[in-house]
């Protein structure tokens, strides 16, 4: 977990790095006419493990129809799998658990002046399947339903473009991964 949060550190202080010596003359927001889509790295999940994830994002609202902003609508798909502590301290037996959160979001952009920063805030609903395995006497794969359902999401978050069509970003929410890296490609 340590390595981890180090790592994540280490993309921050890039992302911020590059961004201060970046061209501002870059004109690129999240807007009409793009399907964004790109990988996920995320943290603070169940199980201190990292999450590998997906998100597309398409605007719906322009710019000025709601506020000042645009509104976009995102899918989040999420997956981690981590091993519970062995019972009764014997390595033999233990579980193995799988998360696979989908999430639908509505974001709302804010417009800045610095056409290279997307900031944005979100809420969503989606469904997330979680399965365990128990390993040891009578190995098998167990399904709990219960463990499954709905959930509700938020997030809140930035994308930094780098040219018009591609962005990093970094988002903050609950009912996915709770800290969010990653990059986006504008289709």
């Amino acid at each position: 977990m340590i390595l981890m949060k180090q790592h994540f550190l280490r993309v921050v202080l890039l992302v911020l790095s590059l961004s201060v010596f970046s061209n501002s003359n870059i004109r690129a927001q999240f807007g009409p006419g793009g399907v964004y889509v790109g990988p996920e790295l995320g943290a603070g999940v169940t199980g201190g493990v990292p999450a590998f994830g997906i998100h597309a994002e398409i605007p719906i609202v322009g710019q000025g129809k709601i506020g000042t902003g645009t509104v976009g609508l995102a899918l989040r798909v999420n997956y981690w799998k981590w091993e519970a502590e062995p019972v009764n301290a014997n390595p033999d037996y233990h579980f193995t658990y799988t998360y696979i959160p989908a999430v639908a979001f509505i974001n709302y952009h804010f417009i800045l002046g610095n056409h290279t920063l997307d900031p944005y805030v979100g809420i969503g609903a989606g469904y997330q399947v979680i399965t365990w395995v128990w390993h040891g006497l009578l190995d098998g794969k167990i399904w709990v339903p219960n463990t499954s359902g709905l959930i509700i999401a938020g997030q809140v978050g930035a994308r930094y473009f780098f040219s018009p069509t591609f962005a990093l970003l970094m988002n903050f929410g609950f009912g996915l991964a709770n800290v969010g890296i990653g990059a986006d490609f504008r289709l």
